[in-house]
């Protein structure tokens, strides 16, 4: 027996043998999967067209056959339904990939979607993830995502995402993929046994409130796959920041570092062209140091006691000519096991930022000021350096004040000579630091 119950846009099969609804094709009014009709078999593409708002009722089930999916163009509002595979029946054995997704919107639509108390589980089939939200928005309130082969919610570019008392699970991948423009709001939200919990593509907006759980995936952290940003926050999360490789701030851009973070890197340089803002307070320090560093924020390379840190691990912060000195600060600051390539854990280049109250230990050099830099250096701390504390350029003049560092574990204890063409007139002055003086 068949039922139309839209308008010749999509059918609804009812199977004689076992209470079930097969549904395929074009959503194009407003409509409602019912509970007594419930569990619904999508055969085929399901499309909701723009405009229209398709309804499930609590205790639905939505289940998927192989390769299919629903493109939602207009507005899908689902309580305590269950969106899952075909196999997942008493009995089955349902598989991670079993079906494909559920689209947000795509190029030429901007969908929305509402999962309230939902389940979302198994699908990832074809390399998506459960939910893909590619123009629009989606809202998850207290709902699961699990099960996926691939990622648990991808975005696109300028969509928004609401995680509100909801988990993520059991993704072969990464919890929640941030592209160009994308807004995520997360709040009181677990995102568990996923490659990564989080990770960013390009610049977005993630904010995080209330107590979220990014522990016991392979890697807990916020994974910056990205090589480069516009203006962005890394806002105050208990996961580190991971940089996989350089990672470059754009110029006329700001990143802002929130305090208490942790940033950790895999080797590379995080290059500064336009600002950097990393303002942390005596009591809440913003760190930046080694991937292999396990006392800061765990064991994020998943090697256990395998590896440990050891300066020169990743290169440093580099800020270069085009940086804005007026905006650039680094203040409350932690930077430790870089130098790589006989650098500094900061190295300025023709570039004056403000360096204050920050340590630096356990690196190649502390600081390297080079070209015509003038930083403002003070109240810093340089701790063990494996060649010296600091390194300049005959004509950098930093400007030094109430600065201390170690003077037993350095190779050398005093301010190093950078070789190299000289790019402006220069004057060898007697340098104080804090009570040890000309330390030339």
């Amino acid at each position: 027996m068949r039922l139309k119950i839209t308008a010749l846009t999509i059918l609804f099969m009812l199977a004689t043998t076992v209470a079930q609804t097969n549904i395929t094709g074009t959503i194009s009014q407003d409509s409602t999967l019912t509970l007594a009709n419930s569990p619904y078999i999508v055969t085929g593409t399901l499309k909701l067209n723009n405009g229209y708002t398709l309804t499930v009722e609590p205790n639905v089930e939505v289940r998927f056959n192989s390769g299919t999916r629903l493109y939602v163009y207009g507005n899908l509002v689902a309580n305590s339904a269950v969106f899952t595979s075909y196999a997942d029946v008493s009995g089955g054995t349902p598989a991670k990939g079993d079906w494909g997704n559920i689209q947000i919107g795509d190029y030429y639509n901007t969908g929305s979607a509402h999962f309230s108390n939902c389940q979302i589980k198994y699908g990832g089939g074809a390399d998506y993830s459960n939910l893909y939200v590619y123009k629009g928005s989606a809202t998850l309130d207290t709902t699961s995502i699990s099960q996926s082969k691939y990622g648990g919610i991808n975005t696109a570019t300028n969509a928004t995402v609401n995680l509100l008392g909801s988990d993520i699970a059991n993704c072969a991948d990464i919890g929640i993929y941030v592209q160009n423009g994308v807004t995520v709001n997360i709040e009181n939200t677990t995102i568990q046994s996923c490659d990564w919990p989080i990770r960013y593509d390009a610049t977005g907006s993630v904010i995080f409130n209330g107590i979220n759980d990014f522990t016991n995936n392979t890697h807990d952290g916020i994974y910056i796959y990205s090589t480069s940003c516009n203006s962005m926050t890394w806002d105050t999360v208990a996961v580190p920041y991971v940089l996989r490789t350089d990672f470059t701030i754009n110029e006329d851009e700001t990143l802002t570092i929130a305090p208490t973070n942790v940033v950790k890197s895999m080797g590379g340089h995080l290059y500064v062209n336009g600002t950097l803002n990393a303002v942390g307070s005596a009591t809440e320090t913003i760190y930046f140091t080694s991937y292999k560093n396990d006392n800061k924020m765990g064991d994020t390379n998943a090697d256990g006691s395998t590896s440990a840190p050891a300066a020169g691990d990743w290169y440093g912060l580099y800020f270069r000519d085009q940086s804005n000195d007026a905006t650039n600060v680094m203040t409350n600051c932690e930077v430790t096991f870089a130098g790589r390539g006989n650098g500094g854990a900061i190295t300025t280049d023709n570039a004056s930022p403000s360096i204050t109250n920050c340590n630096l230990a356990n690196n190649y050099i502390g600081a390297m000021f080079i070209g015509l830099s003038n930083p403002t250096f003070s109240n810093n701390t340089i701790g063990s350096s494996q060649m010296v504390p600091v390194a300049l350029s005959f004509e950098a003049v930093p400007v030094f004040t109430d600065n201390s560092f170690s003077n037993s574990d350095n190779e050398y204890d005093a301010i190093g000579i950078i070789s190299g063409t000289m790019r402006g007139d220069a004057t060898l002055i007697q340098r104080d630091f804090t009570s040890i003086s000309n330390v030339f």
